[in-house]
């Protein structure tokens, strides 16, 4: 898919999870949403029969960075699509919070860098989604394994933009055991790189989500710009307040 729609991409998935989107906004959401036309095999176990496919109730989503992870929580909350977030830059109390409302599925959404792929307890997880491609295709093994757990049903999805093809090829590469020459007495034999399997969406039903996306984002981008403003405004108050001190001291002797 072309970068630029990532987005609409990852917002048709995301808003049918658990139901639809609910909270904030989250009637309107709701009241358009397209999950009644995603396909049942994008949900379905490749190696089930179709008639086990059914809408996934929860979704770990995996971002490369915590300002990307960010960014994807603050626009799918002015969808109306309930999410908790979980990465370093956050204080322990917000992410033992993120996971908690996670587990007791008061969120359908976990959005998270890969500091959630290892040694969390999160026993059901209906679908992964890979944002971002990762770097080291260990990650991808790791991320993926967050789903399909103890024998339950599983799906794992990745968003492939045209920058991510080099990526992808490793984790295919790494999944077929190297993708490279194996040696068999004199003889050599080539392991071909293993193929993930394309899920297939109709382009024109995802478009139908790119004005009410690219409304959002532009909406998070601006919260955010007048958060990180106020910050730098607070964090300029303190460095004068000192110097304020001193001069009333001044003006009291």
């Amino acid at each position: 898919m072309p970068a630029k729609v990532k987005d609409v991409y990852a917002v048709y998935i995301l808003q049918g999870v658990g139901g639809g989107g609910s909270g904030s906004g989250g009637s309107e959401t709701k009241k358009s949403s397209a999950s009644a036309v995603l396909p049942p095999s994008l949900f379905s176990n490749p190696s089930a029969s179709s008639s086990s496919a059914s809408i996934p109730r929860s979704a770990l989503v995996f971002c490369a960075t915590t300002q990307g992870c960010a960014s994807l929580t603050r626009l799918l909350a002015h969808l109306g699509i309930p999410s908790a977030a979980l990465h370093s830059a956050l204080p322990q109390r917000e992410r033992l919070s993120a996971l908690d409302a996670f587990r007791g599925a008061r969120v359908p959404l976990l959005l998270a860098t890969d500091v959630a792929s290892r040694g969390l307890d999160i026993p059901t997880v209906d679908l992964v989604l890979n944002y971002d491609v990762p770097a080291d295709p260990a990650d991808y093994v790791h991320r993926v394994g967050r789903t399909a757990r103890a024998g339950r049903a599983g799906r794992s999805l990745t968003l492939v933009t045209q920058h991510d093809v080099r990526r992808l090829q490793k984790v295919e590469a790494a999944l077929s055991g190297g993708g490279g020459e194996k040696g068999h007495g004199d003889s050599k034999t080539s392991t071909p790189p293993r193929q993930l399997a394309d899920a297939c969406l109709e382009e024109r039903d995802v478009l139908k989500w790119i004005t009410r996306v690219y409304s959002a984002r532009k909406a998070a981008a601006l919260e955010a710009a007048d958060e990180a403003a106020r910050g730098d405004a607070r964090g300029k108050a303190r460095g004068s307040g000192g110097g304020g001190g001193g001069g009333g001291e001044k003006r009291r002797r």
